[in-house]
């Protein structure tokens, strides 16, 4: 039998823009087949390393993780993806493979980092939102957004621009396009903002009636996550 450790901490939080996100409430070793909770293991024995979850904030659409690591080595030994936040408390399940050693484990909690090439495409004011001439005249919002803020937002109807917020600090940005009317066509759209400058948007299609998001890299791409690493349109 060998031991295992936890070096987990209840309560450690992941912050992002100076605002906790999440929080590890607990963490369980218990043993795959008998279920129990344990401090030792048989080498090979099948582990559940159950975690507690706690999201701190009505953030969502934030993609998170968590990894059990080996504490010693820093060697990865299961790990769990969400897509988003937009959860209160979850208790969720990673399994691993007890080695020939004693095992001290330690469990992050986070949201996701960009690992992509690119960079995502920061800004702290948005001015105005120009449309493709080619997409037609609807009742499509398009909103640019932060996970703390909104920029701004304008409607495929031939209405203005609508200014909402500014940040005193740069943020990452996605557009939220609520399609409410018509099919859009593959199309570009132009962002003027920090006073005066602009960047050229590409988009896809889109014909789903929802809440679309797309995560805007420096160069204009477009991805369906925020880590971008889904490509939605290349620039």
């Amino acid at each position: 039998m060998v031991d295992i450790v936890d070096n987990s901490s209840a309560g450690y939080q992941i912050a992002l823009l100076g605002f906790p996100i999440m929080s590890i409430d607990s963490v369980v070793i218990k043993d795959e087949l008998e279920e129990n909770i344990i401090d030792t293991a048989r080498p090979g024995d099948i582990l559940s390393i159950i975690i507690s979850m706690r999201n701190n904030t009505t953030i969502i659409d934030i993609p998170c993780f968590a990894k059990v690591i080996d504490y010693d080595t820093g060697e990865l030994l299961g790990e769990l993806r969400f897509p988003n936040s937009n959860f209160t408390v979850m208790e969720f399940y990673i399994k691993i493979t007890m080695p020939d050693k004693n095992l001290n484990i330690r469990v992050d909690v986070g949201h996701e980092e960009n690992q992509g090439s690119l960079n995502p495409l920061q800004m702290k004011d948005l001015q105005n939102i120009t449309l493709d001439p080619n997409y037609p005249s609807s009742s499509n919002v398009f909103y640019i957004r932060t996970p703390l803020l909104d920029f701004g937002y304008i409607i495929s109807d031939g209405s203005p621009y609508v200014d909402l917020d500014e940040s005193a600090s740069l943020q990452s940005t996605h557009l939220r396009l609520n399609k409410i009317g018509a099919d859009l066509p593959e199309g570009e759209i132009t962002l003027t903002y920090d006073g005066g400058k602009t960047i050229k948007v590409y988009l896809p299609a889109v014909t789903t009636y929802a809440a679309n998001d797309f995560y805007i890299a420096e160069d204009g791409s477009t991805y369906y996550d925020a880590a971008l690493t889904q490509l939605a349109r290349g620039a």
